[in-house]
């Protein structure tokens, strides 16, 4: 999981697949060959649906305001990279696992 987690100055930059239309909220699993985390979200890839619920969830597990979780890349897309702020590549890595093991 950690090669899909990178540090770029003050960010911790993330590598995600959004499978969204889900009966959960989930980390479902890290896919080595692409590098990504992929993640279930319950919302519909529609009008921005998708994108808000998991700026949401990665705010619950991360322990930060939304605000602070930005989709840089991949915003009508499944494939997103996601921009957090306040926490480090290690602390990510750490609340993610935590997360993925519940």
């Amino acid at each position: 999981m950690k090669k899909a987690i990178n540090s770029k100055g003050n960010l911790t930059i993330i590598d995600i697949k959004v499978n969204p239309g889900t009966q959960e909220n989930k980390i479902k699993e890290y896919n080595k060959w692409r590098e990504q985390i992929k993640i279930n979200i319950k919302e519909q890839a529609t009008k921005n649906k998708a994108n808000r619920e998991l700026k949401e969830y990665l705010s619950d597990i991360l322990s930060i305001p939304s605000k602070s979780i930005n989709i840089k890349k991949g915003k009508t897309s499944p494939q997103k990279v996601v921009e957090v702020s306040g926490l480090t590549e290690d602390k990510v890595l750490k609340k993610l696992k935590k997360a993925k093991q519940n």
